[in-house]
């Protein structure tokens, strides 16, 4: 993560607090899920592409639920890891 965007997280958490800053990255990460998984689905990717993109979008899911497995909403996306 680069020296700005870690700046710009720090100044929101001084500003909003840690549990509105959590918020928001959590939602910025199921933003990210939900988007991998769009692409996922696309016919342009060559089966090489898709097999990286079904890891990062494991890795995301799972560090997700790791991370707050109680605020998942049902409303995110139904993809869950092979």
């Amino acid at each position: 993560m680069s020296r700005l965007k870690v700046s710009f997280w720090v100044l929101l958490f001084k500003m909003l607090g840690l549990g509105l800053t959590f918020k928001i990255l959590e939602s910025s990460e199921r933003k990210a899920i939900e988007m991998y998984s769009e692409i996922l689905d696309s016919k342009e990717l060559s089966s090489e592409e898709r097999e990286v993109l079904k890891k990062v979008l494991r890795t995301s899911y799972t560090h997700s639920l790791k991370k707050s497995p109680g605020s998942r909403s049902s409303s995110t996306t139904s993809w869950t890891p092979s």
